[in-house]
């Protein structure tokens, strides 16, 4: 098949509330959706958006680098396996994680529709549709936390993140105990600090809070060459995540829980994959994580999730919960804590006419 046609739009979508980032507040989210279409008239759709403070692009870098999209236009695709399609050296080595991940998608989302098929059709026969996901818990008053919390146990969800690091390590602590006394013992608790402590606030919480209450803790220290440190003297099972994209190196050492991996932050499809197989050998969880993507992101991303044979490991897949709009026929919704491929394909509606096209 060749391209025939590229098409790049930009979107504005409200979240339910302001998400609290460590760099700032958020009221929209904001990002750029790519269109490929080829000589066959099948279409394959990719998300390029990122988050202030955290990717390492800027707009900026992004509207530079949007000039060169027009280049793909009449590249030819022989390939008969989506992987290979990968390793085109016209597809490959994007100057920004975004980009590359929003090419990747459009790329596999169109060899699926050219085979008259979608991303399910991708996947081995014997693969489930469904991903376990952990609730995200993002409110900030202690009191609405925890009956969030408990509201997503009755929901079916066996795995809730909270974001810890606002408040002093004791109000922290009693705020997490309050969660696990109110929900069943078999829910298992994620927290996230996003390196808002200093080593001394980081052991006082873990010593009041213990190892055996969490799955783990993410990047719970604003030094992360004291992680080792902070291991150390307190136990508590650590997860990286800003750490997989701006280091420093840890010591081979260092015990790791989990690696936190963010489609479109960390890299594309390709490097997300590396990173994956990476934890599997060294005995570490791979859970991916969507950065509030919509649902054309969101829905590589669990297809990701499907292709890697994840098991029940939650993943980090419930933000769509946070936006007030997004690309969908009827609001996406996880059962039990599952999601499906085929209900989020199946709900993804693009309305090109309410986008403003760029390209």
């Amino acid at each position: 098949m060749i391209i025939e046609e590229i098409a790049l739009f930009r979107y504005r979508l409200p979240f339910r509330t302001p998400l609290c980032l460590a760099t700032g507040v958020l009221k929209v989210r904001e990002g750029f959706l790519l269109r490929l279409q080829n000589d066959q008239g099948a279409v394959g759709w990719g998300e390029i958006s990122l988050l202030p403070g955290v990717s390492r692009e800027s707009w900026n870098d992004m509207v530079l680098a949007f000039r060169e999209l027009p280049k793909l236009r009449g590249c030819s695709i022989q390939e008969t396996d989506w992987h290979a399609v990968l390793k085109l050296h016209w597809l490959q080595n994007q100057p920004f994680a975004s980009i590359q991940f929003g090419l990747d998608s459009a790329f596999i989302q169109l060899f699926a529709a050219n085979q008259g098929g979608s991303l399910r059709t991708l996947l081995l026969p014997d693969r489930k549709t469904t991903v376990r996901i952990n609730a995200l818990v993002t409110e900030t008053d202690p009191i609405k936390i925890i009956s969030t919390a408990v509201q997503k146990a009755t929901e079916g969800y066996k795995t809730i993140k909270l974001k810890v690091g606002r408040r002093s390590p004791t109000i922290e602590s009693d705020m997490i105990r309050s969660v696990r006394q109110n929900i069943s013992s078999d829910i298992t608790l994620r927290l996230d600090a996003n390196r808002q402590w200093s080593l001394s606030e980081a052991i006082e919480f873990s010593r009041l809070v213990g190892p055996e209450q969490i799955e783990y803790i993410e990047e719970p220290l604003r030094s992360p060459l004291e992680l080792p440190d902070f291991v150390k003297q307190t136990g508590m099972p650590i997860a990286l995540d800003e750490s997989l994209i701006s280091g420093p190196p840890q010591p081979a050492e260092l015990v790791i829980a989990a690696y936190i991996l963010k489609p479109g932050i960390l890299g594309g499809v390709a490097t997300i994959m590396a990173f994956s197989h990476l934890a599997r050998r060294k005995k570490i969880l791979p859970v991916l994580s969507s950065p509030f993507h919509t649902a054309v992101g969101l829905q590589m991303t669990l297809f990701l999730a499907l292709d890697m044979a994840v098991g029940e490991t939650a993943m980090g897949l419930d933000t769509f919960n946070n936006l007030a709009e997004d690309f969908v026929s009827e609001p996406l919704a996880a059962e039990q804590g599952f999601l499906n491929l085929e209900h989020v394909e199946q709900r993804l509606h693009i309305e090109e006419t309410r986008l403003k096209r760029i390209i």
